[in-house]
């Protein structure tokens, strides 16, 4: 029962962090280019990824029931962060949702595939673009370019 009221608490500060209009909660419309939805199914994810074996580039975990609830981020390799997503212990507002309501609450979806060099300024354009609520802080590491830091 304790889960239940954490999970409860956790989607309402959520909400109230999108009403008090400390971001402008839009849904994320740019193209995907491949997306799945069945999380933690082995066999979907070991399909998923074998096309981007050692690919990395731009990616959103959306969540299913809210498609203003999402989260956006960069890797070099969408297989090995994916898995790191999902077994995460962190604390940060994305991650204690997501392991508090399940995984399989969400879709994963590839928005771009791109080169090391230029995934930080991807990612940027995209939080600066949309404030994704489950993202903690809205600019790369070392970015020059910041309109927003975080909600806080």
């Amino acid at each position: 029962m304790l889960w239940l009221n954490y999970t409860i608490i956790l989607f309402y500060e959520i909400k109230k962090l999108a009403s008090a209009g400390k971001a402008p909660v839009i849904e994320f419309s740019d193209d995907v280019l491949f997306t799945f939805t069945n999380l933690l199914n082995p066999s979907v994810i070991l399909s998923f990824f074998r096309s981007l074996k050692g690919k990395g580039g731009i990616y959103i975990f959306r969540y299913k029931k809210d498609p203003k609830v999402f989260y956006i981020g960069r890797t070099k390799d969408f297989h090995k962060r994916f898995k790191d997503h999902l077994s995460s212990n962190l604390k940060d507002r994305f991650h204690k949702f997501a392991n508090s309501i399940g995984w399989d609450q969400f879709e994963f979806s590839i928005i771009e595939i791109c080169d090391l060099s230029i995934q930080q300024d991807r990612e940027d354009f995209y939080l600066q673009k949309y404030l994704p609520l489950l993202n903690t802080i809205f600019k790369s590491n070392f970015s020059e370019i910041q309109s927003y830091d975080s909600l806080y």
